[in-house]
């Protein structure tokens, strides 16, 4: 498309003939052909950054305060860089399913993700883990990357023959509007409970961050919704599209059968799903992935067959074992989330529960409390570690931590988050099971502005060959 042709969508006139490569926020990003988007933020002005733009072939700017050669200025920036994107990338032809909820996106859309590609039906995954196609990786810097990423994203998998987009849509990409120019197919709601309430500020406006999901979807869509949530019936109040409903209540029925270390049996819809995946929390991450192929139009055989050799995402209920006692990874790092995976624990526990988990650096220090107290309460053993403490002092998010179980006693300081594990399995007995909760598949650790090297897995991977 030529410059003069796109910029008069956005309502801007100019006699540019030359044609546009792409739509692009960031200067270091930008490539030859490209429109740049200058934009004031709250931690850099796009202005600033023109000249490396140019430097880097764009061939015009559209800025929120500057007007000059090749230079052209908006009055409502937000708009006209979704229009932008919007009117340049083609996302015909393809279908989008969007995972939203505080706990379960990650792994709920890679589920989805494997099954289509294991089903042969061409599908790219996109969020926390980054853009996995197959052999094609790209690592992102947000769970849902910004509009013009994600766009670029997006065509690059429809050019590459893909079918599906498998994406998580979080509540940050929902409040800064990341996700606003994208009809999707399926959206999915996985349950609501606190997190991110240092950017929220409480727990309705975090709730109608993700509620504006399901307000502002087509008509034409469906929604998968958890219905055993309390949030459920609120976030789909004002949905137009049509609902279907899972739960061990309302809608199509879960009913477990088994759950041990081994994994997870369930029946769903009539088919009995099994799956190597532990914890009752899978059972809902499974449930909605079940439903999600279902109403792509899978039958109900191949549902069943593919999601039996479906793998645990990496940190997310991870099992390394010894024969001794089992050792488990999870990003669990919101005070739902622990709750559950120790309850979860407590329920296939051959002998002891080990706990080991830090809070992170500023971040909500609400759930700090919260979270050494269901760690105490419903472990044997608490190691309280770092992790990312960024630019807060180490010594008080600890502190936080441990404020309401000074008198329990049950629990353990190390800051050095590999010390933590290395002395947390050397003290392990048979039939004891780890719990190293937090990072999952993260492989940093942030003190200050820094990031340094850090894998949970690798650490307890050279525990157990020694």
């Amino acid at each position: 498309m030529q410059v003069n042709l796109l910029l008069k969508s956005i309502g801007i006139d100019c006699y540019d003939s030359r044609e546009v490569k792409g739509v692009c926020f960031d200067s270091k990003r930008v490539k030859s052909g490209d429109i740049f988007v200058a934009k004031k933020g709250n931690k850099y002005d796009g202005n600033e950054y023109i000249k490396e733009a140019f430097n880097n072939g764009a061939v015009c700017v559209i800025s929120d305060s500057i007007n000059g050669d090749n230079i052209y200025k908006s009055n409502n920036i937000d708009m006209d860089r979704n229009n932008l994107v919007k009117n340049f990338y083609d996302f015909s032809n393809i279908k989008i399913i969007g995972i939203t909820g505080t706990n379960g996106k990650t792994s709920t859309a890679h589920l989805v993700y494997e099954s289509l590609t294991n089903l042969g039906m061409y599908s790219t995954y996109i969020g926390t883990l980054g853009v996995i196609d197959r052999e094609y990786y790209m690592a992102l810097d947000n769970t849902t990357p910004e509009i013009d990423v994600l766009a670029n994203e997006i065509v690059k998998a429809k050019n590459r023959g893909c079918k599906y987009i498998v994406m998580e849509v979080s509540s940050h990409s929902l409040s800064l509007g990341r996700v606003d120019i994208l009809d999707f197919n399926i959206l999915g709601f996985t349950n609501l409970s606190q997190d991110h309430l240092d950017y929220y500020d409480n727990m309705e406006k975090y709730f109608l961050s993700k509620k504006s999901f399901f307000d502002n979807a087509k008509k034409e869509s469906i929604a998968i919704v958890n219905m055993d949530d309390l949030y459920a019936k609120k976030i789909i109040n004002d949905y137009k599209g049509k609902v279907i409903g899972f739960g061990k209540k309302d809608g199509y029925k879960i009913n477990l059968i088994s759950n041990d270390l081994n994994g997870l049996c369930f029946e769903i819809d009539g088919s009995i799903i099994t799956s190597k995946l532990l914890f009752e929390t899978n059972l809902y991450n499974l449930s909605m992935c079940y439903l999600i192929l279902k109403y792509l139009g899978i039958n109900k055989g191949d549902i069943t067959r593919v999601m039996k050799n479906l793998n645990v995402v990496n940190g997310r209920g991870e099992v390394l074992v010894n024969k001794d006692y089992h050792i488990i990874l999870d990003y669990a790092h919101t005070p739902d989330a622990m709750e559950r995976i120790l309850l979860e624990s407590n329920k296939i526990k051959d002998n002891k529960i080990v706990t080991l988990f830090g809070c992170g650096g500023n971040r909500d220090k609400k759930k700090r409390a919260i979270m050494g107290y269901i760690a105490s309460l419903n472990s044997d053993l608490v190691y309280i570690c770092n992790d990312n403490p960024r630019n807060e002092n180490e010594d008080e998010i600890i502190g936080d931590i441990t404020s309401l179980i000074k008198d329990r006693g049950n629990y353990k300081i190390i800051k050095d988050r590999k010390e933590a594990i290395r002395n947390a399995i050397s003290k392990l007995d048979k039939g004891d099971l780890l719990l190293i909760l937090g990072k999952g598949h993260e492989e940093y650790q942030i003190i200050g502005d820094i990031k340094y090297h850090l894998s949970d897995r690798k650490i307890v991977k050279e525990c157990l060959e020694k």
